[in-house]
């Protein structure tokens, strides 16, 4: 009798020993436009950069830009759509459900601003959130990169597929937003 209690318990640790974790999905989403909404903290109003390339084509219909102020943080966020027969459908949550095969890089380049990407699997870094922090003024652009990584993400978006890489003129002075 012991000897069956053993084997059963045996064979039910083999069997759950051989279950692997479920692979993510990594399916590739083909949207033609997105956004980039920017809340300073404690605020509510948004400012939104728009990319929109609604015939796929390679040449945007829209690359907004904008003016942030100094000295400012910046909630961000990402939200991707296909836009097609006047409809808009959000995709942000397949972009999401595919996590491990993406990857969203920010580049301010010679602006003076800070960009630090704030969801987190706790392997891979994904880029839908974000926090932009403004220092003096200044003027450039910064370019927003998705990357296709379904065999392995990378942190710097050079490996796998650029499936959008747009630069937004953004100009860090005191005024309003020219959108």
């Amino acid at each position: 009798m012991i000897g069956r209690v053993v084997l059963v318990v045996f064979v039910l640790w083999l069997v759950g020993c051989s279950q692997s974790e479920p692979e993510l999905p990594k399916e590739r989403i083909d949207y033609n436009s997105f956004e980039v909404s920017l809340v300073p903290q404690g605020f509510q109003t948004s400012i939104k950069l728009e990319y929109k390339d609604l015939d796929r084509d390679g040449n945007p219909e829209l690359i907004s830009q904008a003016v942030l102020k100094p000295n400012t943080v910046y909630d961000a966020t990402m939200r991707y759509y296909v836009e097609e027969n006047g409809f808009r459908t959000d995709v942000t949550g397949e972009v999401l459900r595919n996590f491990a095969a993406y990857t969203i890089c920010y580049d301010a380049g010679v602006l003076d601003m800070l960009i630090q990407r704030t969801d987190d699997s706790g392997t891979d870094v994904l880029g839908i959130s974000s926090i932009w922090e403004t220092k003096d003024a200044s003027e450039g652009s910064v370019i927003v990169t998705t990357a296709y990584q379904p065999e392995a993400t990378d942190i710097d978006c050079r490996v796998g597929e650029i499936q959008t890489d747009v630069a937004f003129i953004i100009n860090v002075r005191t005024g309003n937003s020219p959108n």
